[in-house]
């Protein structure tokens, strides 16, 4: 179901979207606010959702995301959301495709759990605020094999950063 650029959704609650028991692909760019959300998050059978430019979802509203047990592939790009989010996003454990792109309010200790996506095949951190902790996290994920970090803004990477990329056995895109 794609409802990217329905703007009049956005401070609407979508209590009739919890309908659709079965839905297993949700795309909403630009579409939700922190109302909409949380019925989105009641789609428990949900496997993939794009939500890139949902610049109105709080962190606070985006911890609802943690019901979305079954979720496999999450496009989270161009929004605003910050460390109490992205531990909401560490949560989902079956995660194989992570977009974050463009996520600056993430920093430092907030990627501390990505290490719990242990399943964690392609991530995008396009844009973020990825400092040598958070890298030394990312390098933790050894089931990574697509990582891509283009203009990341505390890219104080150096030879001895670039070395823990030998950890990730998996990468065959980088």
């Amino acid at each position: 179901l794609d409802l990217s650029g329905c703007y009049k959704l956005k401070n609407m609650r979508l209590g009739r979207i919890t309908d659709m028991a079965n839905l297993k692909k949700l795309q909403m760019r630009g579409s939700l606010s922190d109302r909409g959300f949380a019925s989105v998050c009641q789609l428990k059978q949900l496997e993939v959702l794009d939500i890139e430019w949902c610049t109105e979802i709080s962190n606070l509203g985006f911890c609802d995301i943690v019901q979305l047990k079954e979720l496999k592939k999450l496009r989270r790009n161009r929004c605003n959301i910050g460390n109490q989010g992205f531990q909401s996003v560490c949560q989902l454990t079956k995660l194989v495709d992570l977009d974050m792109g463009s996520c600056t309010d993430i920093l430092g200790q907030g990627y501390s759990d990505i290490v719990k996506l242990v399943r964690l095949k392609k991530l995008k951190l396009d844009e973020c605020a990825i400092g040598k902790f958070a890298f030394s996290k990312v390098c933790e994920l050894k089931s990574l094999e697509e990582l891509s970090m283009i203009q990341s803004e505390e890219g104080e990477f150096d030879n001895l950063t670039l070395r823990d990329l030998s950890s990730l056995k998996m990468l065959k895109e980088l």
